[in-house]
């Protein structure tokens, strides 16, 4: 099983971090903190690293202001000084999005049976303590009855 993770190449490029960092102040939590987003996709099929990467440049990723790295789910993290907060549908919840990029795939010539999930991944700089992260994720990142989540 691999993992692309797609990650915003400037930080005035992700959009996303800056409405969360909003809504988290509304909520009333502390945000003197530094937030980024990326977006996951977990392939459970084999592939080469060839057929990864194409995937990843004709499907998921806009070459502007995106880039991309593929990892395995077993390797070491490249950050440091940052929880990752892992969010995903949780087994048996429909993923339109992974759907969608399973007929790609197959779209783009690639004839494997794969079957993707779709999660998001939040980098929060460790000046919050890991408890504060953990009820923020809880409350405004996802929602219990169909996501899972890792804080790590």
């Amino acid at each position: 099983m691999n993992i692309i993770e797609v990650y915003y190449k400037k930080a005035e490029f992700d959009t996303n971090s800056k409405a969360i960092l909003k809504e988290i102040k509304a909520a009333g939590f502390q945000t003197s903190f530094n937030l980024k987003t990326e977006r996951l996709y977990k392939i459970n099929v084999e592939m080469s690293c060839d057929e990864l990467n194409l995937i990843a440049q004709e499907l998921l990723v806009d070459p502007v202001t995106q880039d991309y790295r593929v990892a395995s789910t077993d390797r070491e993290s490249p950050y440091q000084d940052v929880y990752l907060a892992d969010i995903w549908l949780k087994n048996g919840v429909t993923d339109p999005v992974g759907e969608t990029i399973e007929r790609g795939i197959r779209t783009i010539g690639i004839n494997h049976q794969a079957n993707v999930h779709t999660g998001s991944r939040y980098l929060i700089s460790q000046e919050v303590d890991k408890q504060e992260v953990d009820e923020l994720i809880r409350k405004l990142l996802m929602n219990s009855v169909i996501h899972e989540y890792s804080l790590r």
